[in-house]
């Protein structure tokens, strides 16, 4: 097999962060130290209290099954946009995502970054393809990385002029038809030629586009063997050494 493509994913499988509850904890934390220095925004601080509560609930539940409650996903992310993110001043997340960028490299699976830019180095393309926030993995990868991606795809933050509007989640319930979209974007790229990096069901249908499933070192043993069953040879699982995942993407 040709290598000419190489998407991957972003929590799970690029950095040891299993969802974007990092980012947003840091969000959250530095919109309530904003709204506690200015008495006309603790109605907004109050109900920002209230909701944390919530969310870290509905967080715990979903986090026991990922699978079975993946549509508490849309519930937990309406309630965030609406008591965190609507009307906050732009500069202030932006800088909510740089924090979360500086820390969020210290937790890089470099196994598996090592080598995708290794692979860059093959004349491979390369892709980040994820429902992460995307200026999260631009913030965590920083302009040098960023230039060996061809795309980075993630979850988008919107804004009204100097005020953010919302998060809008992305490639989170259609990961493998972005994929699919991704591939025909890319200038005849045979999908025989595409390697797919990813650690969980979401990715799972991802499999059916390409010609190579890389299932990276973090990932559930009960997802590895899952991958390995149902599509047999298609599938290569990588050990937690830079060679390991190299080869993976590589050898035949």
């Amino acid at each position: 097999m040709k290598v000419k493509f190489v998407v991957a994913d972003w929590n799970g499988t690029m950095i040891s962060d299993t969802d974007d509850s990092a980012v947003l904890k840091q969000i959250g934390e530095d919109q309530e130290s904003y709204c506690m220095k200015r008495p006309h925004k603790w109605g907004k601080l109050i109900k920002m209290v209230k909701v944390k509560k919530t969310l870290q609930q509905m967080l715990r539940q979903y986090q026991l099954n990922p699978e079975e409650n993946k549509e508490l996903v849309n519930e937990m992310l309406k309630q965030y946009n609406e008591y965190v993110i609507n009307g906050a001043p732009l500069g202030v997340i932006e800088g909510s995502i740089l924090k979360y960028g500086n820390s969020a490299r210290f937790r890089m699976v470099h196994s598996v970054f090592e080598s995708l830019i290794n692979t860059n180095m093959n004349d491979a393309r390369l892709g980040i393809l994820s429902s992460a926030l995307k200026k999260g993995i631009d913030s965590a990868l920083g302009k040098n990385a960023m230039q060996f991606f061809w795309f980075v795809d993630g979850s988008e933050l919107y804004a009204n002029s100097k005020t953010a509007d919302r998060i809008e989640l992305r490639n989170y319930h259609n990961r493998s038809e972005a994929l699919g979209s991704h591939i025909e974007s890319m200038n005849g790229i045979n999908p025989d030629n595409v390697v797919y990096i990813g650690d969980d069901f979401k990715d799972q249908k991802c499999a059916e586009y390409v010609g190579r499933f890389v299932v990276p070192p973090l990932a559930w043993e009960k997802f590895k063997s899952h991958m390995s069953s149902r599509y047999g040879r298609k599938v290569r699982i990588a050990e937690d050494s830079a060679e390991s995942v190299y080869k993976s993407i590589w050898q035949d």
